[in-house]
């Protein structure tokens, strides 16, 4: 399933979408101090020497695929995929359920205040490159969202309160991407609870 490749080098599948080695692409760019919560492959990395060490750790347990987000029904899929932050009874939730409250201004929300102000920001346009990653466990057959959350939620509520605003703002503002790390093994990189 998963193809071997080059260190760095990824494959163009179609126009909008690529596949990489699922280590490759966290190191590009040092996505890897980026990804929430902690992790094995961030746990691994104790300084800049032992890098490749840890790429040749990780080489071919997964891939990741990038796709671009084009219009609002792209990010249907995507409010299926479970946050790293808890209810207050400690269950995870999805973003769909989240996007839910807060439309409903639930104030308790973890990060509500933060998703808030980045809504009235994006509503303006965005100047850089968004990226939402996923790890998705091909096992239990379940993601979270691992960087990129409250840009993901944000432009949920948007989608739901305004279609066409979100439609205008994708076409005007700079790319945003799904990163879909696909691996047997992310439950255990990434993140215990899923």
């Amino acid at each position: 399933m998963f193809t071997k490749r080059k260190s760095g080098q990824h494959d163009s599948i179609e126009m909008g979408m690529s596949s990489y080695d699922l280590i490759d692409f966290l190191l590009e760019n040092n996505r890897w101090k980026k990804i929430y919560p902690i992790n094995k492959i961030k746990t691994a990395i104790s300084s800049p020497d032992n890098i490749e060490s840890v790429r040749e750790m990780f080489k071919n347990v997964g891939n990741c695929i990038v796709i671009g987000l084009a219009g609002p029904g792209d990010f249907e899929q995507l409010r299926g995929y479970y946050l790293p932050w808890y209810w207050p009874d400690t269950k995870q939730i999805g973003a769909g359920q989240y996007v839910n409250q807060i439309m409903n201004k639930n104030l308790n929300l973890p990060g509500y205040h933060e998703v808030s102000s980045l809504i009235k920001s994006l509503r303006e346009g965005w100047k850089t490159e968004i990226e939402i990653i996923i790890a998705f466990d091909t096992i239990i057959r379940s993601g979270v969202v691992v960087d990129g959350t409250k840009h993901l939620l944000a432009l949920l509520v948007i989608k739901e309160q305004n279609h066409e605003l979100l439609t205008r703002l994708l076409k005007c503002s700079a790319p945003v991407k799904h990163c879909k790390m696909i691996s047997s093994e992310c439950r255990s990189i990434f993140h215990e609870g899923l």
